[in-house]
């Protein structure tokens, strides 16, 4: 060993060399106080704890510890909340007074086999599950069948489609049959009259006519439509050439209410001329005349007063009558028979 590695081992402090003025100084130093020491206890004991750093692999296992712990729970509190045997008593006492009883007029089957369907409370197997009462059922309908009674009506089915025909016509029903009301006043009389102005002019039947016409004086004999009724009689009765019950009909007639008037009096005049009435016939046509009456009218007058004043000997009235006949209607179907007149 050299001289300079003696010195540095011999100045190197020894592990069992100690320092006696060290020694003496902490010996004389005052004892700790209980509250310092009170102090040291307890900065020892609260000493934050070391984290602890979970791995991926920690974490899952706290997960399925945590999902097991609860399953337990749950498991455990269905154990501890299950029914017991005095619950499942209970409850099938209320079911069964629940259960109406079968009545005397019960005659269903199986209203004794609900009675025996459930078990006494002692026979219970399974008191975590209990058998819950069967529910009762209703009695059975009984329909009473009947016969049907004559009155009854049957329906007629219609033969089945052939297959060639695509659709099928069902039998309409025929429409029913509803009386109209019958009619009453004005409406009553206007309606009796248009049938029979229809059964003259639409249907050429005189004779229905006159039957409406009867049924119109029996049930209206001062009715306010007289004059209309007076005019369709008295063509009913022209076609049916009933000439002198006709006559009668004008004679009786008063024409101041009488729609068509100077066609009226101009018949009742052919009518008496036809009849040798000359001096009526005369009247008749000279009133036709002067009221104004259409062409067709003043032509059959014109004619007409000109055979009567031949047949009563005013001979130059008559010719006046016939020029004048022949300057207003000179294409008449008459105008020959005129014209050979006053050439004679």
């Amino acid at each position: 060993m050299s001289g300079r590695d003696s010195r540095v081992a011999s100045s190197a402090p020894r592990p069992l060399d100690v320092d006696d003025q060290k020694m003496w100084d902490a010996a004389r130093r005052a004892p700790l106080s209980a509250a310092a020491l009170q102090r040291i206890a307890a900065g020892t004991t609260t000493q934050r704890p070391a984290r602890v750093f979970l791995g991926p692999r920690w974490r899952i296992f706290a997960a399925v510890s945590l999902l097991l712990l609860i399953g337990g729970v749950a498991a455990a509190t269905f154990v501890i909340r299950r029914p017991t045997t005095e619950a499942i008593r209970k409850a099938v006492a209320r079911a069964t007074r629940a259960a109406p009883a079968p009545g005397p007029d019960d005659r269903s089957p199986e209203a004794p086999a609900v009675a025996s369907a459930t078990p006494p409370p002692g026979q219970i197997e399974n008191p975590a599950r209990p058998a819950l009462a069967p529910r009762p059922k209703a009695p059975p309908v009984h329909l009473a069948l009947r016969a049907p009674s004559a009155a009854t009506r049957t329906m007629v089915v219609p033969p089945a489609p052939s297959p060639s025909s695509p659709f099928v016509r069902l039998p309409s029903p025929p429409p029913p049959t509803l009386e109209p009301p019958s009619p009453t006043g004005a409406s009553a009389e206007a309606g009796i009259l248009r049938a029979a102005l229809t059964a003259l002019h639409h249907n050429n039947d005189p004779a229905a006519a006159l039957a409406l016409l009867d049924q119109y004086d029996a049930r209206f004999p001062k009715g306010t439509l007289r004059g209309e009724a007076t005019l369709a009689r008295a063509h009913s009765l022209r076609q049916l050439g009933r000439d002198d019950e006709l006559l009668r009909l004008l004679e009786r007639v008063s024409f101041a209410d009488v729609p068509r008037a100077a066609e009226l009096r101009v018949l009742r005049g052919e009518l008496r001329l036809t009849r040798r009435r000359f001096a009526d016939a005369l009247n008749d046509f000279e009133a036709a005349l002067v009221a104004g009456a259409p062409d067709p009218i003043v032509e059959r007058a014109l004619f007409g007063r000109a055979s009567c004043r031949a047949r009563l000997g005013d001979t130059d009235g008559a010719r006046a009558d016939l020029r004048r006949y022949l300057e207003r209607f000179p294409a008449s179907p008459r105008a020959g028979e005129v014209r050979a007149r006053l050439a004679r």
